[in-house]
Order: C-alpha cells, then structure tokens, then sequence
C-alpha cells in the first residue's frame, strides 16, 4: 500500500502489525513514518523518539534524523545525531550526518571537521569524502578535491563512485570526451556487472552527440548486463539517436517485458514511432502506457496532442475532461 501510494490504508495494517508485536522496534518505526507520511507529524517524531531511545540498532536513529534535515530543522538533527553517536561513535555514518547537519548551519568548518572525522574512521567512506570534495570546490580548490578521490582509490582501486567522481570533475573542468571516456571506462572495467558505470559512458557520448560511440557502449552495456531496465532503457534511446528505429522499439519491447507495470517502455516506444512518423502506432503505445497507469500525465499529453494533429478534436477534449476529473484542482 505504501508503495501505491495508499498511505492511510499502509498506516491501518502498520499500526496492526505493531499492536500485535509491540516489542518490534522495526514495526514501530515504520508506523512511525507512515504517520510522518499522513501529515501527523508530531506523532512520529514522538514514536520515533522512543524507539530510538530504547532500540540498540540504528533504524529509527536514521528516520528520526532523516525526517529533520528534510524538514531543515538542523538543531533536532543535531541532537537526535548525539543520540546515534551515544550507540555507534565509530560509525562514520553518524560524523557524516553531523557535518551534513552543520552544513545546513551554515557551519563549514564545524562541517569539515565532522567529514574528516568520518574518513579517519574509514578512508573509503565516499559520502564523507565527496562532502569534503565539495567544500574544496566551493573554496576554489579542485586539485585538493581531486586528490582527495586519488588517495581513496589508493586504498580502494576499484571503487566505482571515486572513479566516476573524479571523471566528473574532468568533464566539469572542460576535459575532452575522450579523457572523460577513459576515466569512466576505467569504472566499467573495475565494476563490470555495475550500470552505473555504463549508463554514464553511454549518456556522455549522447550529450556529445557522438552517437556510434554511443551505440557501441550500449552494445558492450546489454551483452553484459541484458536483464536490467536501465541499460535497455538507455540502449533504445542510443538506437533512436542512431536513427535504428526498428531496434529501438524492439530493445523496449523488451524492457516492458521486463517491467510490466511500467509506463517509461510505452512512452518511449511512442517516442521513437513519432520520429518514425508513424503516429498510428504511437498513439497505440500510449494507450497501452494507460492501461498500466491510467492517470499517466506524459501518456495523457501525448494522446491529447496527436489527437489534435490529426484533426480529432472531440477524442482530444475527451481525453483532457479525463485528466481534469483524476486532477479536480
């Protein structure tokens, strides 16, 4: 239900669960959050508050802490960070979440110390060191913040968020397609079964308009990773780019094979059938896309406007009193 969006009815069956297992702290937290969802906020603060106070674990600490920084409430973080630090002082998690909360002070080096105090705890530990990066960079020292990624692959050479941090750096220092595309090829080589290495190569090459190469990286990205949506999703939008309509569409259809109750496969489906000038078949996969989400806004829009670029004025109207009674305000 939460997942639906359904919070309430998420809410009923949480609440249930806890009233029969009191002493889960796990059950708790969730009710606690799902409350914090519905609006009730001072309710879940409250039972956040208690079961971090009496659970040895972590979970509600992190909710707890979550739900104040997200609401910029920086001196409840803080105090709520203490209270993680009271049960995990060598977990650089808990220094990390400290200088995130200073930053939002406004404290940058209160801030700092806290991020050097997580990566003494663990040098590896990436958050804390790209938090450090991007105080380097504020202060105008991109050689501090690019060494700082060096000395963590000293002790980790294979750490794909390092390697992809600094490729960024390179790209957002006006480096070549290429000294950004060996950076990130260095990623794909040390994480092979990873996407996230293989869908930035792709979408560097897009962004420059380098559409073979894009092709190829997205070839090498399927062979070695067919069944993840992101890498077939990323494949048809290089094929499209390549102007390989057939094998986009066909590379999609695989992806709603792989993601029935997703729209995204249908709406690029009917992406492609517009440049194909095939507008039949695109408003065919956008009706498909609403009957897996029929309040599918993108889908709406696009059956809305091929309607009125073939003349179907009527079927366009009937379509947006549709969206106006799902959306009343």
């Amino acid at each position: 239900f939460v997942q639906n969006g359904q919070i309430d009815k998420a809410g009923n069956y949480f609440a249930k669960a806890a009233a029969l297992d009191p002493k889960n702290t796990g059950k708790r937290t969730s009710l606690a959050m799902v409350n914090m969802a519905r609006g009730d906020t001072e309710l879940a603060f409250r039972d956040l508050e208690a079961v971090a106070a009496a659970d040895p674990g972590n979970r509600a600490d992190l909710a707890l802490i979550a739900a104040h920084l997200q609401r910029r409430d920086f001196d409840q973080a803080l105090k709520a960070i203490a209270g993680l630090e009271s049960k995990q002082p060598d977990n650089p998690l808990t220094h990390n979440l400290r200088g995130t909360a200073l930053l939002g002070k406004r404290d940058l080096a209160g801030a700092r110390k806290s991020f050097d105090k997580a990566v003494a705890l663990n040098p590896t530990y990436f958050p804390a060191v790209a938090n450090l990066a991007n105080l380097d960079l504020g202060e105008n020292k991109p050689e501090e913040a690019r060494k700082r990624f060096e000395a963590m692959l000293t002790k980790d050479p294979k750490n794909m968020q390092a390697l992809l941090a600094l490729a960024q750096m390179r790209a957002k220092a006006g480096g070549t397609t290429q000294e950004v595309a060996v950076l990130i090829g260095k990623a794909v080589t040390a994480n092979p079964t990873e996407p996230a290495p293989r869908l930035a190569l792709i979408g560097l090459y897009l962004g420059k308009q380098e559409v073979k190469s894009a092709l190829s990286a997205a070839q090498e990205a399927v062979a070695a990773l067919p069944e993840r949506p992101e890498i077939l999703d990323a494949a048809g939008r290089a094929q499209q780019a390549a102007g390989d309509f057939n094998q986009a569409l066909s590379t999609y259809g695989k992806l709603a094979t792989l993601k029935p109750d997703s729209v995204l496969p249908y709406l690029r489906m009917a992406e492609v059938e517009v440049a194909a000038k095939n507008k039949e078949a695109a408003l065919q996969s956008l009706q498909k896309a609403l009957k897996v989400q029929p309040d599918s806004i993108e889908a709406q829009r696009g059956i809305i406007l091929l309607h009125i670029d073939a003349g179907r004025v009527p079927e366009a109207l009937s379509v947006a009193r549709e969206v106006q009674k799902q959306r009343p305000k």
